[in-house]
């Protein structure tokens, strides 16, 4: 089973093969965020950080990159080990690499 999440500015006709994922009955979900098109599985991780500046004092900036990179020093990278996940075990990563967490 896979779900496909457009960003706020995706145009279906423009992402999608329409006749196809209505024949897969794949469901097809937009985010209030931008962003690009994404499929995603029953493995798939997601989380949302909701919050005002203030709420992050002078731990991180307000920036989407900067916020990534606070979670993977701080939250995820944390989760991973705690969790000692089979990536985690083989020397593996998170890292943050351009607009996505990937496990090296």
């Amino acid at each position: 089973m896979c779900i496909i999440i457009m960003g706020i500015g995706g145009k279906p006709s423009q992402l999608l093969n329409i006749p196809l994922v209505q024949k897969d009955d794949i469901t097809t979900i937009k985010r209030f965020s931008g962003g690009g098109t994404v499929v995603v599985d029953t493995s798939s991780l997601w989380t949302t950080f909701i919050g005002r500046k203030e709420h992050f004092g002078d731990v991180v900036n307000p920036y989407p990159r900067e916020i990534m990179q606070w979670s993977v020093d701080y939250v995820f990278g944390n989760v991973f080990e705690r969790c000692k996940l089979d990536a985690i075990q083989r020397k593996r990563r998170l890292l943050q690499q351009e607009n996505d967490y990937v496990l090296r």
